[in-house]
């Protein structure tokens, strides 16, 4: 489980209470497996963003997707380094970003 996908499991839930749908009948709609669902609401893997566009669409819930620039691309890189372990490249520009700290 990625850091920040700690939460998508809490976000479903409220999906599913705001539709008043059953976490089956939900997935049927979506087109994913019952035992997928259990284990998106679990926080047990890592949905992709397709199946939980499905998901919130069964939902009557529309997602929106969002891309921008990082501010600082090589703080982002020493964050990667961190919270993957880190390749000798990031880590490298983990060490250049600490050091202008």
């Amino acid at each position: 489980m990625l850091p920040y996908m700690e939460q998508v499991g809490v976000v479903v839930r409220g999906w599913l209470e705001s539709s008043g749908l059953s976490p089956s009948a939900v997935a049927r709609r979506a087109g994913v497996s019952a035992s997928t669902m259990h284990r998106i609401l679990n926080d047990l893997v890592d949905p992709s963003i397709g199946a939980l566009r499905e998901i919130a669409l069964a939902c009557g819930i529309q997602v929106d997707l969002t891309a921008r620039p990082l501010s600082d691309p090589q703080a982002a890189a020493a964050a990667r380094a961190l919270l993957e372990g880190g390749r000798s490249e990031e880590r490298r520009v983990g060490k250049e970003c600490r050091s202008r700290w």
